[in-house]
């Protein structure tokens, strides 16, 4: 009876097996430990000022010099200056999101940190892939831009982005050798190049309003109408993209819980502004079917016969603009680092010199940038980056609530997760499940509202009209189950108000309106993905496929391999290698360099010999050196 069962009984015991680790959590503490005690922190050096210059250095791009342009002329006209704003109000809702949860937990894995606490390792890792794509993929994609932009003005036509791109491989190659003389040196150039930026849109928004002629912009405000406004609205959300790698340098900010949250709101406040104000000054200097599409400012300073202005504008745009290369590309190394900790990447990774720099890990991941930058042109990255961000942005949404939740159903003083690998509550698998049904929803009505045409009219349109109402309604229904569940949670607290209390007196932000913000978030976002190309999408869910196979192939076996041995192999591992790494000695016992291999890790740990290594170091650190 017993071996007749056991065809049956095997895979369900396997497919629980692999649920129960792919789903696994860590705790806040954990990622507090690890900071504080792990030998392998990042020396905390950045201040306001180096946050803001990273998140608006990073944001601000194309946004003014070209999609104002395009928006203005192709669909808002004058309404560009409200498409901004609306973006804005969009983008806050998840940006309040990241303010809350990179107080709650500075750790430099920004999106992936926070996916871990609230879903688990398996959508940590893919939001770490996402992550990829926003730093690493976009930082090639933009260099690639770059390589371009500076053809045109050299030869004085328009390039094709096709073929190698050795002006776009030269600028990620000198990214990568910025960021590996240091943090300090990274820092600098960001934070120069950052002022830059912001003096030169100054510097273009004083020209367009000094050329200001009354009337422009009051003639026609709104050609197109509201939907002209709205569809430019969802092209400017994407200027917005960048501000969440604040998070990401949460490990090196000093006093976090305080600078990221102000440098991730700031950020977005001041870019608006910024948004604003030169949409204000292009469409008030010339009329907007007059403007170039795809030379912007410098168009609309040629047209009015200001023609230094305009030199100006197109030189200074191939300087600053790779400000954009260096930001995306300084998260990258961050976020492996927060991975190798976990062990879910092999340790070099997160080797942290002595001059408290990630360089091999800056140095793998900068050769593939280069690589990219030098051979894949921009318009085959674009659909994906933008896909992978937006997602990126609802697994956060999703975890502050999750997080929220888990706050209200822990005793009064305790925090959220506060134990590895604890199991979900009624209540949190309800939520989990509530969430889903919603980003089902969310992406069905985004779905029917892009891709029906509305224009033509007729049966199908009407079908579609009848299918985004009653779909509409569920989504309402599931949103509110949602707002229930959690104020019901709160309010069964026997204080519901002294665990607020408590957070703000250790400086902790708290996101207004929740859980209302961060479900419109995630709705903006699906309804952004959904009007992507669909290669592009299609690109996205093959990129996902190799991230799981990726994940349940060699990360969720070497995670499962660490935990047998203790669960701190692979953590010491990074440790002893970043407390060696730039010292003349070599390592004692079965490691012997800084560069050892996973497989002498895993052969020291088979035979005890590294255990023994990490007993003996406990007791005297400096006895291999010495």
């Amino acid at each position: 009876t017993h071996a007749s069962c056991l065809p049956i009984c095997l895979p369900i015991v396997m497919m629980r097996f692999l649920w129960t680790k792919a789903f696994r959590k860590k705790s806040i503490d954990s990622f507090v430990k690890e900071d504080n005690t792990s030998g392998t922190h990042l020396l905390r050096t950045l201040t306001l000022f180096d946050l803001l210059c990273v998140g608006i250095g990073g944001t601000v791009g194309s946004g003014v010099f070209v999609v104002t342009a395009q928006i203005a002329q192709g669909f808002a006209g004058p309404g560009v200056i409200i498409s901004w704003l609306i973006a804005g109000i969009a983008c806050s809702f998840s940006a309040l999101s990241y303010a809350e949860l990179s107080c709650r937990i500075p750790s430099s894995g920004s999106s992936y940190s926070y996916v871990y606490v609230a879903l688990g390792e398996w959508p940590a890792y893919i939001a770490a892939w996402c992550l990829s794509l926003e730093c690493g993929l976009s930082s090639s994609a933009v260099a690639r831009n770059w390589g371009v932009k500076l053809q045109t003005y050299l030869t004085s036509t328009r390039v094709a982005d096709t073929g190698v791109n050795v002006f776009a491989g030269l600028l990620e190659l000198c990214t990568v050798g910025i960021f590996y003389g240091g943090v300090g040196v990274g820092q600098l150039a960001v934070n120069v190049f950052t002022t830059l930026k912001v003096l030169l849109i100054c510097f273009m928004i004083v020209v367009g309003l000094w050329l200001w002629t009354p009337g422009l912009v009051a003639a026609d405000p709104a050609p197109m109408g509201v939907s002209g406004i709205l569809r430019g609205a969802t092209s400017c959300f994407f200027g917005y993209v960048g501000y969440d790698e604040v998070c990401c340098l949460s490990s090196e900010a000093l006093d976090p819980k305080r600078t990221v949250p102000r440098a991730v709101l700031g950020t977005v406040l001041a870019v608006t502004l910024l948004y604003c104000v030169a949409s204000l000054a292009l469409v008030g200097m010339l009329d907007f079917r007059d403007i170039d599409p795809q030379a912007g400012f410098a168009g609309a300073f040629r047209w009015r016969g200001v023609g230094w202005a305009a030199e100006a504008t197109a030189l200074g745009e191939l300087v600053v603009l790779p400000v954009v290369v260096l930001v995306s590309f300084l998260a990258q190394p961050r976020i492996q680092y927060a991975m190798a900790v976990d062990g879910l990447v092999p340790a070099l990774f997160g080797v942290v010199d002595g001059r408290g720099n990630l360089a091999q890990s800056i140095l793998y991941s900068g050769a593939v940038c280069v690589v990219l930058a030098l051979l894949v042109p921009f318009d085959a990255l674009a659909d994906v980056i933008s896909a992978g961000v937006l997602l990126c942005f609802n697994l956060t949404n999703a975890s502050l609530l999750v997080i929220r939740l888990q706050d209200a159903l822990m005793p009064t003083g305790g925090d959220a997760s506060s134990s590895d690998g604890a199991e979900d509550s009624n209540e949190l698998c309800r939520l989990k499940l509530l969430l889903g049904a919603y980003s089902a929803l969310s992406l069905a009505v985004s779905w029917l509202g892009c891709r029906t045409d509305w224009q033509t009219g007729g049966w199908a349109a009407d079908a579609a009209a009848v299918g985004v109402a009653g779909l509409g309604l569920c989504l309402l229904g599931v949103g509110g189950g949602i707002a229930r569940l959690l104020w019901a949670a709160e309010a069964a607290e026997s204080d519901p108000h002294l665990r607020h209390r408590s957070l703000l007196r250790e400086g902790h932000f708290r996101a207004p309106l929740v859980p209302l913000t961060p479900l419109l978030g995630m709705l903006c976002n699906f309804g952004l993905v959904m009007q992507l190309s669909q290669q592009g999408l299609l690109l996205v869910l093959l990129y996902f496929a190799v991230a799981s196979a990726c994940y349940f192939a060699y990360s969720m076996h070497a995670r499962w391999s660490s935990d047998r041995r203790g669960g701190s192999c692979m953590h010491a591992e990074v440790s002893r290698l970043s407390r060696y790494s730039g010292e003349d000695s070599e390592l004692p016992g079965s490691i012997s360099s800084p560069l050892a291999t996973e497989v002498e890790l895993v052969e020291g740990c088979r035979n005890g010999s590294y255990h023994r290594l990490i007993a003996d170091d406990a007791v005297s650190p400096h006895s291999a050196s010495s």
